[in-house]
């Protein structure tokens, strides 16, 4: 198993399989990672409520695009889709922020904790390239709006929590500023205790420029 950070000493260490022979199907998206003082803010809100479950540090992620289950000749044309969105000069890298906290579909019935952050335009953009060359491929894509948040927590099957001195507590939540200089496509294996996520690929933004 090989590990890669994309800045030494402040991002953090990501564990992946490059997979050199797929069988069957990947289960994938598109994400960013986050550097290890935005991972201790983010683990620092979690907090004993019955009946919900906390994403642990290796499984935070702000999704870009989810893709789902592909085989392997797909796995391969969707790297090189993104190797060229990556390329593009206006997909440079970018400063991002995290502020707020809520839930979805709704605080009184939350199914999901989530953390959310600030939404520059290179964000969008960038998102908006990735899915438009997914949609090239002919990939049958969920056509979600973009909400752009990091999952916290999940609430355990059947329960529903009280979650409201949670969202008061955290309603003033925000992290420093910091620059996205990569993101990364990863497959999602489903286990018993939940997701495990790994690296299939990275790609480097370029260094913004005024030209």
């Amino acid at each position: 198993m090989d590990a890669v950070s994309p800045t030494p000493g402040v991002w953090r260490i990501l564990y992946y399989s490059r997979y050199p022979i797929i069988r069957g199907h990947m289960r994938l998206f598109f994400a960013i990672s986050f550097p290890d003082g935005v991972l201790e803010q983010l683990r620092a809100l979690s907090s004993p409520i019955t009946g919900v479950r906390w994403i642990s540090t290796a499984g935070l992620h702000l999704t870009l695009q989810f893709i789902g289950k592909v085989d392997r000749q797909m796995v391969s044309r969707i790297r090189d889709a993104a190797s060229i969105v990556a390329s593009e000069r206006f997909n440079q890298r970018f400063d991002l922020g995290l502020l707020g906290v809520g839930a979805f579909p709704r605080s009184r019935q939350p199914k999901v904790l989530w953390a959310g952050c600030e939404v520059p335009e290179a964000l969008l953009r960038l998102q908006k390239d990735l899915l438009s060359s997914l949609q090239a491929l002919g990939l049958d894509l969920e056509m979600r709006p973009f909400k752009a948040h990091i999952t916290v927590a999940r609430v355990r099957r059947g329960m529903r929590p009280e979650i409201s001195g949670w969202l008061e507590q955290n309603n003033d939540f925000r992290t420093g500023s910091f620059e996205v200089q990569a993101f990364h496509l990863y497959s999602s294996e489903l286990g018993s205790s939940g997701a495990v996520y790994h690296v299939v690929e990275s790609y480097s933004l370029l260094e913004f420029t005024t030209s």
